[in-house]
């Protein structure tokens, strides 16, 4: 019974690395097209992974767990026309999507 419930477990471990590992984070910068300053409160949103997050004060953004491969990066704010931005995730890396929001 002891052995079984090891390969169990091991068997559980090794799938949740697997789906760790097949995924990567997303970070970069959202700044007002204009004046080039940093715009803070800004939703940052990858649909797909149902991930999202805010802009910080200096208009810097991390989306972690973000699965492998193509992904859309979409940025809304209010006054702002949204963009989305497509993204190529890689296992294991950072990838950086900046972006500059027009005034709407």
């Amino acid at each position: 019974m002891t052995r079984s419930r090891l390969f169990v477990a091991l068997i559980g471990l090794f799938f949740s690395t697997s789906a760790l590992a097949a995924q990567g984070t997303i970070v970069g910068t959202i700044v007002n097209d204009e004046t080039g300053l940093a715009l803070t409160g800004v939703s940052a949103r990858i649909l797909a992974a149902q991930r999202e997050v805010l802009t910080d004060r200096t208009g810097r953004y991390v989306l972690t767990g973000v699965p492998a491969g193509a992904q859309v990066l979409t940025t809304r704010y209010l006054g702002y026309a949204p963009v989305n931005r497509s993204v190529t995730v890689v296992a294991g890396q950072t990838a950086t999507a900046d972006i500059r929001l027009k005034a709407a």
